[in-house]
């Protein structure tokens, strides 16, 4: 007979199985979203000069990548929306002037 958390399984009704396979399922698929929720994130410059948002902090041992914009950031959407107006500010407008025709 199986056992399920010290509960036989022919104890439980039908109801109350499904009832606890839904619970558990439930707590899988909401793990990562809470995982994401409590995370830290960051903006960095790469030696490249792009833009990224991370979710580890950069150290100073690391030279490819400057930590830009706030300290740290409570969302993900919250630094992508950062990254767009503080990585805009840092590009040049193009110095070219097209031909006269």
């Amino acid at each position: 007979m199986l056992s399920l958390v010290g509960v036989s399984i022919s104890s439980l009704s039908r109801c109350k199985w499904a009832m606890l396979r839904f619970s558990a399922v439930a707590a899988v698929l909401t793990f990562p979203a809470i995982n994401s929720a409590l995370a830290d994130w960051w903006l960095v410059r790469s030696s490249d000069g792009k833009c990224l948002v991370v979710d580890i902090e950069p150290t100073e041992k690391d030279n490819n990548v400057t930590k830009i914009g706030k300290n740290v950031y409570q969302s993900a959407d919250e630094a992508e929306a950062d990254a767009k107006r503080l990585c805009k500010e840092a590009k040049k407008p193009d110095q070219s002037v097209p031909p006269d025709q």
